[in-house]
């Protein structure tokens, strides 16, 4: 049985390279042309703790770090997130966690984002790294 060389997207693999939110932003800002501050990574994001997000222990556990890119302009109405685990694969549930408390609950009656900030599901996008 003969095998292809599958041509791989060089953006794939610069995206697939990206570890840590400095490389993140200097990647929106030079490849996407964002207006991301490279100058001071750290003042760029929001860090969220586990806890603000209502998950609990054995999700906690799981969760590196997460933390949120700044607004780029006023009114934005998507949010932009790094999350990174503590394993070696993505542990999809903790993800799904991680969107549930984040996202606009489609129920009037449903609680809405514990106090925090919330988004409609397509308006958030999350970065990972395991």
């Amino acid at each position: 049985m003969a095998t292809r060389a599958v041509a791989l997207d060089p953006q794939v693999e610069t995206l697939r390279a990206i570890t840590n939110t400095t490389q993140l932003v200097r990647y929106l800002h030079t490849e996407l042309d964002w207006p991301v501050d490279v100058e001071d990574v750290d003042d760029a994001f929001f860090d969220w703790r586990p806890d603000e997000l209502f998950l609990n222990d054995e999700h906690r556990v799981a969760i590196g770090g997460i933390k949120q890119l700044r607004p780029l302009t006023s009114g934005q109405p998507w949010g932009i997130f790094f999350v990174e685990f503590e394993r070696k694969r993505l542990p999809i549930v903790v993800l799904r966690r991680v969107l549930n408390s984040l996202a606009i609950k489609r129920r009037a009656s449903a609680k809405k984002g514990g106090g925090h900030q919330t988004w409609h599901a397509r308006d958030l996008l999350f970065v990972s790294s395991f």
